[in-house]
């Protein structure tokens, strides 16, 4: 199932699941779509990951509003989106070893971004 398939037609209705998650799957046109789809159908979390590296997203979005600025890692863009759309997510970095086409090993460093969707019991709510 991708992106732009019908969720709902897939079983994938609002609230339907505890935890939604999207791992390195969101190069996507529309990031704030997507966001809004993940946040739909989880009840208490959500969590993606995004590069830590330049990414051609943030440089297309932002390359046209400010100038000189043309590369920015993804996440950034993410977060920003996520604070817009009234959220206060959570960020921790990931790392893994990638194999090179010459043998070396480089680490790479991934965003690991959460948030609680809107109603969900763990938005903010404290026990009394």
């Amino acid at each position: 199932m991708s992106w732009e398939d019908d969720w709902k037609a897939h079983g994938i209705t609002d609230k339907c699941v505890d935890v939604a998650i999207a791992s390195r799957s969101t190069m996507v046109e529309d990031l704030w779509l997507a966001f809004e789809q993940l946040s739909r159908v989880a009840r208490r979390k959500v969590a993606v990951t995004l590069a830590t590296e330049f990414g051609p997203r943030t440089t297309k979005a932002l390359g046209e509003v400010v100038s000189g600025m043309s590369f920015l890692p993804d996440y950034i863009y993410g977060l920003n989106i996520l604070f817009k759309m009234g959220y206060h997510p959570e960020l921790r970095y990931l790392h893994s070893d990638k194999k090179e086409d010459d043998g070396s090993i480089r680490n790479i460093q991934w965003a690991y971004i959460s948030w609680n969707p809107k109603g969900s019991q763990s938005s903010g709510k404290t026990a009394t």
